[in-house]
């Protein structure tokens, strides 16, 4: 008996991790605002797409689209060995719960035209230190257009790096 329970317990870990790995609730749409609820999330998912190297600023910035169904999420960067000063990532509202996708949860009713998970911005500077983005909600577009731009006085230029999160299923 002790080892059904044990397999049902394994199994059920599984399970609840496979569905975390789809899509992590970062937080809820109120009024047309993002009201971050799981912030340790967040910053575990940025701090993973920096390669765990670096300082994430304490204040989060937010954008959000013409339709309120996307989010934007950035902070600032510090320390990070691939000079990226600023990170970014797309998310998703789905019913008022915001979140980072991996894939739609059902591609039939999925949050936007061609989503196949969010979307991660990185900018880096050569040789800029303060790399800051601007972001434009282009109509028609699921994803907005950013563009990294260099803030230090003496100027430089910045790259932006774009990275897509997805999932995919193997059958065996």
């Amino acid at each position: 008996m002790k080892r059904v329970i044990i397999a049902l317990v394994i199994i059920a870990a599984m399970a609840g991790q496979g569905l975390a790995q789809e899509k992590l609730k970062i937080g809820e749409a109120v009024n047309g605002r993002l009201k971050i609820t799981n912030e340790t999330g967040l910053r575990k998912f940025l701090m993973n797409e920096l390669g765990k190297t670096g300082v994430l600023g304490k204040e989060i910035y937010t954008e959000v689209s013409p339709t309120a169904d996307r989010f934007l999420a950035y902070l600032k960067v510090t320390g990070n060995s691939n000079e990226i000063t600023t990170i970014a990532v797309l998310l998703a509202n789905i019913n008022n719960n915001v979140y980072i996708v991996a894939n739609p949860v059902n591609p039939i009713n999925a949050p936007g035209p061609g989503v196949g998970g969010s979307v991660t911005y990185t900018c880096t500077g050569e040789p800029c230190s303060n790399c800051d983005i601007k972001i434009t909600w282009p109509a028609g577009s699921w994803t907005p257009d950013i563009l990294c731009v260099c803030k230090d006085s003496g100027g430089g230029i910045c790259n932006l790096s774009v990275s897509v999160t997805f999932k995919i299923n193997v059958g065996l």
